[in-house]
């Protein structure tokens, strides 16, 4: 006999619908009737190396009008979260070539998905509803400072940051929330901006690179999309993307403090609940002030 969810079985989530029910291990946990949508998140296993009747799925993620569900299966053990949009501090999307992790950072807690980039899309548009869902119907203003008048020159970001700038515009323009670009920080030799000859020739000889980033602002997001790591080192290739989401009611302080490896890069900590953010920027760098105004 066919196993028709077997056979559908691949590195893809899958949205819940008829054709795609819900795995037999979570029915008992949650109830879809007033459920807005579900998807379903697949073993990271290929087909070959399972079968017919086995349990496919680790995850389900539902989301209903005033909190989300997320069932994680262990084994034979289902352990299930409901997670009010409104204690949600950051939402953190991870891509590192076929990696994907999604983070849901609460008042207390951290909830990780582990996934598969060829469904990126998904992961993307379940993030968006997280975003218009957790801040409030009217943010807090007067902690936000004013962004820069001018928009920053963007000739320093990668190809690949350009483009991901470029995809953006075009959302802003197709009316879709997008914050303002107030600035980015361009991957950079350390060894190009310490001003000690003996810290240019260590850092240079093990080619420290500090990684780039864009960051963007409007009155209820902060938005951050970097490389997934603050350094990078000569024996090293970084081919991630990382985005973090933060409502800006939700951030408690932010910090600027030079760092240990140089004077001349600072690190940037944002700090929500329990949870503290962490970036790095040259001393140089406009952020470094506006970022300073924060907390005044």
């Amino acid at each position: 006999m066919r196993d028709p969810e077997y056979d559908r079985f691949g590195p893809w989530i899958l949205e819940i619908t008829d054709k795609d029910p819900i795995p037999l291990i979570f029915e008992p946990y949650v109830n879809l009737d007033e459920s807005e949508y579900a998807f379903k998140v697949p073993r990271p296993m290929e087909r070959r190396e399972l079968s017919p009747g086995m349990n496919l799925y680790d995850y389900l993620v539902v989301f209903f009008p005033s909190y989300m569900t997320i069932l994680q299966r262990s084994g034979e053990e289902v352990a299930k979260s409901d997670i009010r949009y409104n204690v949600v501090v950051t939402v953190e999307h991870i891509e590192d070539l076929l990696d994907g992790r999604l983070r849901i950072y609460t008042e207390d807690d951290v909830f990780e998905i582990y996934y598969s980039t060829v469904s990126a899309d998904i992961i993307e548009n379940a993030v968006k509803g997280i975003c218009r869902r957790y801040i409030p119907d009217k943010p807090p203003t007067e902690i936000m400072p004013t962004p820069p008048a001018l928009l920053p020159d963007i000739d320093g970001l990668s190809f690949y940051f350009n483009g991901l700038l470029r995809e953006l515009k075009e959302r802003k323009t197709g009316q879709e929330h997008a914050p303002e670009l107030i600035g980015f920080q361009s991957e950079t030799k350390v060894s190009s901006l310490e001003n000690r000859w003996w810290a240019r020739l260590f850092y240079g000889a093990i080619n420290v690179k500090l990684q780039e980033s864009m960051h963007f602002i409007d009155s209820s997001e902060l938005r951050i999309v970097d490389r997934g790591r603050l350094w990078k080192y000569r024996w090293q290739l970084v081919m991630g993307k990382r985005s973090r989401f933060i409502p800006v009611h939700r951030i408690d302080t932010i910090e600027i403090a030079e760092t240990k490896i140089t004077a001349e890069v600072w690190q940037l900590s944002i700090r929500t609940a329990v949870h503290s953010h962490v970036f790095l920027l040259s001393s140089d760098s406009p952020l470094v002030e506006f970022y300073r105004r924060f907390n005044h």
